[in-house]
Formats: structure tokens, C-alpha cells, sequence
């Protein structure tokens, strides 16, 4: 058997890096280490070599791509493991005017646009980084 234990399916990445984890097991031959990973984005019918090993990293540009993990045992079975995963390192999931990999970077919600709950958008009120921070008196 095997299986991607890291990310879940349908997880969605802000960042450049994206890391996987498999674990592969044989009922006769125990733990398994020669897992080879693949990818395609979205419905494109060829996959592309992304390295073997229990763990890998990637740079993924913006999109949706399914992730195969494949081991086989020494009798020449194979069994793979598939996830769909997106990325969206430019997109700005809150709307805040701050791409989802700056809003990580920077350590702001890519999912709440007034990460500090001042009023003002993540875009405007950076704050402390050295970015104008508004503030209005009345």
C-alpha cells in the first residue's frame, strides 16, 4: 500500500516551495522506500517526473495539478496514491490588495483581508515593515 500522507487532498499552497510526504508499506517485505512522485497540471493527459524518496519538494507555478506517489515491491507489483492540490502563490484570496505569498511572507491571513482588525486592508496597513500605515483621527 501506500499513501500521501502530506497535504490532503484538495489542499490549496500560497507558497513557491510545496512539500509532499508518502509512507509505502508491503504486507510481506514491510516498509518501502522506492516511491516515485508525478505531476500534471490540471487535465493534461501526461505527467511529468517530480523525484523520488519518502518526502519531496517542488516549485509549481499558479494552478490545479494532481500529484501521484507510485511504489513498487520486489515482486515488480506496483500501487499508486493520487491528491489534487492547487497553488496560488499570486493570487490574492482575500481580496486585499497583497498577493497569498507576501500575506505568508509577511505573516498576515491570506484568508482575512484585516488580518490585525484595525479597518484597514492588509494592502494599506503593513505596519511595522517598514510600509505606510494609515490612520485617520477625527
Amino acid at each position: 500500500t501506500i499513501f500521501i500522507a502530506s497535504p490532503v487532498n484538495g489542499y490549496k499552497f500560497f507558497s513557491l516551495n510545496q512539500s509532499f510526504l508518502a509512507s509505502a508499506n508491503d504486507d510481506e517485505d514491510g516498509p518501502l522506500a522506492n516511491i516515485t512522485w508525478q505531476y500534471r497540471e490540471g487535465n493534461q493527459p501526461n505527467y511529468t517526473s517530480a523525484g523520488s524518496g519518502q518526502t519531496i519538494s517542488t516549485s509549481l507555478s499558479d494552478g490545479d495539478y494532481s500529484i501521484k506517489a507510485c511504489v513498487s515491491d520486489p515482486d515488480g507489483e506496483s500501487v499508486c496514491d493520487e491528491i489534487n492540490i492547487s497553488v496560488s502563490v499570486l493570487g490574492d484570496e482575500d481580496g486585499d490588495g497583497l498577493n497569498n505569498s507576501t500575506e505568508i511572507a509577511q505573516g498576515t491571513d491570506p484568508y482575512d483581508n484585516d488580518s490585525d482588525n484595525d479597518g484597514l486592508l492588509d494592502g494599506l496597513d503593513v505596519g511595522l515593515d517598514g510600509f505606510l500605515e494609515l490612520s485617520c483621527v477625527v
